[in-house]
């Protein structure tokens, strides 16, 4: 029985890992797939899929994708300097070890996504209409950058949405935990 008590274990906690990359794909593709140009009048990339795409060939449109939503000019984020999100506050909140800081303008959302090389830029108009939120993580040597949902409608206003290491790598498990637990600790606050 014990052993099948921990081979239990370690196939759940296989499974476990397994559903957490399945859920970074699907949460990336979907990313991918919403994302609309700048006038908000077309969905860029469907049209890039076909009906012989592959999910590799998806993958490295998308790679291509991060790589051309990172690429400035400096008049770009000199501009970009100007568009602030009023109505986040730009402080650092420390929450078990972890220290959390919201982006709270355009060139700093930029400049996140170009450093950390994945798509956080493209979140620039629904933080604009006060629909998201991203903040910058540290947990101990772990960084990563953390996507918030803000549902004014619900229970909980703050709905975790997606947290990513450079390249969309996963985070942690710790972190991971961390992170959403952040989330609930945000809808505990008045």
């Amino acid at each position: 029985r014990e052993l099948n008590r921990q081979l239990r274990k370690e196939v759940e906690k296989e499974l476990e890992a397994k559903v957490r990359i399945y859920d970074q794909k699907k949460e990336i593709f979907y990313d991918y797939i919403t994302y609309r140009d700048d006038k908000w009048e077309a969905y860029t990339n469907v049209e890039s899929i076909g009906r012989t795409t592959t999910f590799k060939s998806i993958e490295r449109k998308i790679e291509r994708w991060h790589d051309d939503l990172n690429t400035y000019t400096s008049e770009e984020l000199e501009e970009a300097k100007n568009v602030k999100y009023d109505h986040l506050k730009p402080h650092k909140i420390e929450y078990k070890g972890g220290v959390f800081e919201p982006i709270t303008n355009k060139c700093d959302l930029m400049i996140e996504g170009s450093e950390m090389r994945h798509c956080v830029a493209a979140f620039d108009d629904v933080i604009s209409m006060k629909l998201y939120i991203v903040f910058k993580v540290q947990h101990n040597e772990e960084r990563a950058t953390l996507g918030v949902h803000i549902n004014e409608r619900g229970n909980n206003i703050f709905v975790f949405s997606q947290c990513y290491k450079k390249y969309n790598h996963l985070v942690s498990s710790e972190m991971n935990t961390l992170v959403k637990e952040f989330v609930e600790h945000l809808n505990k606050q008045p």
